[in-house]
């Protein structure tokens, strides 16, 4: 559920989707409708109901949510943090 007023359980929704190529004619579609605008949460809602496949995947390591300048370089920062730990336990 998009922004639930009651948490009831410890998961994490990041909306990071994985998307067969098909979708995107149906999201085309969905725009040439004559739709405003299309938020792309209620579009999968309505392929959900229209029968389309739809999995859940579990992501693991780091996350940073990427809305602004600082956050894309701490997450630069913490990339390049990685690398070097791991090129130095590769070293040795």
């Amino acid at each position: 559920m998009e922004n639930p007023t009651t948490i009831t359980n410890d998961n994490l929704g990041i909306a990071s989707f994985l998307i067969n190529p098909d979708i995107f004619g149906l999201l085309e579609d969905a725009y040439d409708s004559g739709r405003p605008s299309v938020e792309f949460i209620n579009f999968v809602d309505e392929l959900i109901k229209a029968g389309q496949k739809v999995s859940l995947f579990e992501l693991t390591g780091d996350y940073i949510n990427l809305n602004d300048v600082a956050a894309l370089e701490a997450a630069n920062d913490l990339a390049i943090r990685a690398r070097l730990l791991r090129e130095q336990s590769e070293e040795g």
